[in-house]
């Protein structure tokens, strides 16, 4: 599906407060897209659910890109995607926090592994709350544990099958075409 908008996310350094500066050209460009019509310049009040994927942010050829994907947790229909390479994880903690109080104090589910250990102290220091905490399994039940962010154990194979069978279940709708094509990979 063709995004509603396209364009950037202007994250004050500071405050951490966001701007929403849309692109009328270069949708290929545009680090954001958003999939929702805006009122006074923020998505509807709503409660949204954001993925992060923190890359190192070397920008080079073969690097892997920092990526956030917000959903509406009602409706569980797409409502913002983002990807860049050349973001470092600080930088992209710092922004990542603009858009969750953007997006009304998302929910913030960032995979931990790797460069999400320092995009996570980077959270911690500004003190964003919002935060997904993962469960263990204990004998007879689940337990939420103080533990932050989703620790990716098998290298995303778990992930992509489930999500794999969602899509073959009818289940899963992948809107953004750029999502699609990395999924590729």
């Amino acid at each position: 599906k063709q995004p509603v908008s396209w364009g950037r996310l202007l994250v004050d350094n500071e405050d951490l407060s966001a701007t929403w500066q849309p692109m009328e050209h270069g949708i290929e460009d545009a680090p954001f897209k958003i999939w929702v019509d805006l009122k006074d310049g923020r998505p509807p009040a709503g409660e949204y659910i954001i993925g992060a994927d923190v890359a190192a942010g070397t920008g080079g050829a073969y690097s892997s890109n920092s990526t956030l994907v917000a959903i509406d947790r009602r409706t569980r229909k797409l409502v913002l995607s983002f990807a860049m390479r050349t973001i470092l994880p600080t930088q992209f903690a710092r922004l990542t926090i603009g858009v969750c109080r953007w997006l009304h104090d998302a929910l913030l589910v960032p995979e931990v592994n790797g460069a999400g250990k320092t995009f996570m102290n980077e959270i911690a220091d500004v003190g964003y709350w919002n935060i997904y905490r993962r469960k263990t399994e204990m004998i007879g039940f689940d337990k939420e544990t103080e533990k932050l962010g989703y620790q990716n154990q098998d290298r995303g194979t778990s992930l992509l099958t489930s999500l794999q069978d969602g899509i073959n279940q009818g289940k899963v709708l992948i809107a953004d075409e750029f999502v699609l094509r990395e999924l590729g990979q």
